[in-house]
């Protein structure tokens, strides 16, 4: 093996390095095994990272919340109930001059794909023809043991949530 500052007469090109007075020379293919070994242990600790994040955002979401708009005149508020086998219930109503005017119910399955909920759904509500199955595909832009902030996708419209029961 060539020392440091010398070059490799072997068809091996190697690294040299001084440490002081010490030179240390690694084989091309040893410092490949090594820089392999770095990256696969580093692509390990940042996928359990990520699954480690998506269990604790999972687990923040768990319970029930609550969200309150006014909206041309009218109060809308609905409650939102994640559950951890994977389903939901939101309930909603409208009022105006302190009459219940109409309502929403929407029951389905949620899943996480890293910050995005995915919510299906069947939906009905007061005045509807017929129930009818919708996805919705939210981005989490907060989530804290008291609020929940999403995006909708499709709309660009942000809710916000408070805790109003946890599970």
């Amino acid at each position: 093996m060539a020392g440091a500052g010398q070059k490799a007469t072997s068809g091996t090109a190697c690294l040299g390095k001084h440490l002081g007075s010490t030179s240390i020379s690694l084989a091309a293919t040893d410092t490949m095994r090594f820089t392999s070994a770095g990256i696969l242990s580093a692509c390990l600790l940042l996928a359990a990272c990520a699954t480690s994040s998506g269990q604790q955002l999972r687990k923040l979401l768990l319970g029930q919340w609550e969200h309150t708009v006014g909206i041309f005149g009218e109060r809308r508020t609905s409650q939102l109930t994640f559950e951890a086998d994977g389903t939901f219930l939101q309930a909603g109503y409208s009022e105006a001059r302190g009459s219940r005017i109409g309502y929403v119910l929407e029951q389905g399955t949620w899943s996480l794909n890293g910050s995005t909920l995915e919510m299906r759904y069947r939906t009905a509500q007061s005045g509807a023809q017929a129930a009818h199955t919708e996805t919705d595909v939210r981005r989490i832009e907060k989530l804290s043991e008291g609020e929940f902030v999403s995006t909708d996708t499709k709309f660009g419209i942000e809710l916000a949530y408070t805790r109003s029961k946890s599970p």
